[in-house]
Order: structure tokens, then sequence, then C-alpha cells
């Protein structure tokens, strides 16, 4: 059958339009998946679906066959397993924010991070291959190569300018990589989401504990909350949107007060001190508001 005879079949078997009945469907891919999905929308590009991982704007080419599914099916399914297999330096990063992920069980070679896998445990010979592998990227992709269906591997390679995370599938022909020049959790967070095979998220990523922990300390970074650099605790903590607000409140408010402050000096010295020291409470304050967000609640699994 035609991808495009099984779009329209898909509709077919579930006249009522979408806002009114939600429509899954279990899919076979050309590259040996099996997704169960909920069907969003047909675009020119593929057909959007969501996953409990997130979205996914499948092409047409890879369908080849679907049939409808109760909702209940979809909501019983399994969560899908990463391992992870990257450099120590970016390994906190990378694990916590695809442990954000929903219904995702994700493994090190220490074992799993975040909950608990439960029946998702790896085999000890695949746990025993993956401690030999280390960072080996093509090591760890032919440890998860025979018998290990569903596990997405995810590694990294060095660049010039940051790295490339690949995701890889095991037991089928799918490979994604992504390009991280600067690694800001915002980067690394939609990148995930593409090597997983995911569009890019709507949400921001998750704060994660070591921006936690710069916070409790007062300001990301410990004494960057008084660093006389509006906006320096959110960049540090790689959240550009709350850097940008940063400097929108201390930037004018400072220049308002330096104008407040022309009007009552008695001379230039004097105005040139009160200035500065304004600036320098305007910036603490508000590297303090914008040191980080409201702490992004996970999403349930």
């Amino acid at each position: 059958m035609t991808p495009l005879l099984l779009t329209l079949t898909a509709f077919a078997a579930d006249p009522a339009p979408p806002e009114v009945r939600r429509q899954f469907r279990e899919m076979q891919l050309a590259d040996g998946r099996t997704l169960q999905a909920e069907i969003l929308a047909t675009r020119a590009e593929g057909m959007a679906i969501a996953v409990p991982q997130g979205e996914i704007v499948l092409s047409y080419e890879l369908l080849q066959d679907m049939k409808p599914i109760e909702e209940s099916a979809y909501q019983a399914q399994p969560p899908w397993v990463s391992v992870v297999a990257v450099p120590t330096e970016h390994r906190s990063q990378i694990t916590e924010l695809l442990d954000a992920v929903p219904s995702l069980v994700v493994w090190t070679a220490e074992g799993t991070v975040g909950q608990p896998a439960g029946p998702l445990d790896l085999a000890e010979a695949e746990l025993a291959a993956l401690r030999g592998c280390g960072t080996n990227a093509p090591c760890v992709r032919g440890a998860f190569g025979q018998g290990a269906q569903g596990v997405w591997v995810v590694t990294l390679v060095p660049a010039a300018e940051g790295f490339v995370l690949e995701g890889s599938l095991s037991g089928v022909d799918t490979q994604n990589t992504a390009s991280v020049e600067a690694p800001t959790d915002q980067a690394v967070w939609v990148a995930l989401h593409h090597v997983l095979g995911l569009e890019p998220p709507k949400a921001a990523p998750p704060i994660r504990a070591a921006a936690a922990s710069r916070r409790a300390r007062g300001g990301s970074g410990g004494g960057l909350g008084f660093a006389p650099v509006p906006g320096l605790p959110a960049l540090a903590a790689g959240d550009p949107g709350r850097f940008g607000l940063a400097l929108a409140v201390a930037l004018p408010a400072t220049a308002a007060w330096v104008a407040v402050v022309g009007t009552h000096a008695q001379s230039a010295p004097e105005h040139i001190g009160l200035g500065a020291a304004g600036f320098y409470a305007i910036t603490v304050l508000t590297n303090q508001a914008f040191a980080a967000g409201d702490g992004a609640a996970r999403r349930p699994r």
C-alpha cells in the first residue's frame, strides 16, 4: 500500500474530526521501527505525530503500514531506552537533560539515571560491553547492534567548535546527528531531541541540578550574582532568554537613575559616584531576580 493510500485509509477508518476524537495508530516503518502514536496533522513534508517522548514529523516514504489502536494501548506502551557513552566533561549535562525527556529510561555504564529502569534493565553482557567500550562510539553502537531492539545509543564526537551528538537506534537502520557549537543547555536540549528523531521541543530545557545548586548559593556560579555585569548568572547557566531580560531591565533602569542623579548632584565626581553606585545596585538586584528560571517541573513519565 502506498504512503498516500495509507494516510487516506487512516483517516477514513476514523472519520470523526480530530477536535472531536483523537486518532491513535500503530505504524510499521520502512527502517524496522514500530511506533504507537497519535496523529496530529498531515503536512506536505510528512505526517505530524505525537509519541510520549515528543513530536515527530514522519516522512510518508517511511510508512509501510498502520492500523487503528485504542488510546489505552498508546498510554500503556513501554518507555524508550537510551544508552549514553560520552566524555566525562559532558556526561552530567547530557544525562540530566535526557532524563527530563518523558518516558525515556537513561543508562550509563554506572547504571540508570533518575528513575529506576524496572523491567527495562540491560543484560549484564550489555552493561559489560558498555563499560568496556568507554566513549568509543563505533564500539558502543556495535555492542547494541544485535539483540537490543529499540535502544537509542547516544554518543559524542569532538569537533573543531563544540561537538557532534549522534543517536543510533539499535537493530534498525536509523542514525541521526546534531552539531553543538556552544554547549548551552538550550542548544544541547534541542540537539538531543534531534538525535532521538524528535522535533525541537516547545518547552525550555529543565533547570539542571548544577544550576539549581548555584542558585541556592546566591546567584548562579556562586559570586556571579554580585558581578557588575547585568545578566551574567543567567548567561553562565546557559539561559540566553533571561540574560536578555536582565539587560532589558538593568540598562534602562540605570539610564533613568543616572538622569535623576544628574539633576541633584552638586559636582561631576558626585554625579559619577552616585551613578556607578546605582548601576551596581540595579545590576545585583537584576542578577538575583534573573539568575535562572523558576525551577521547571519535570514532566510526568
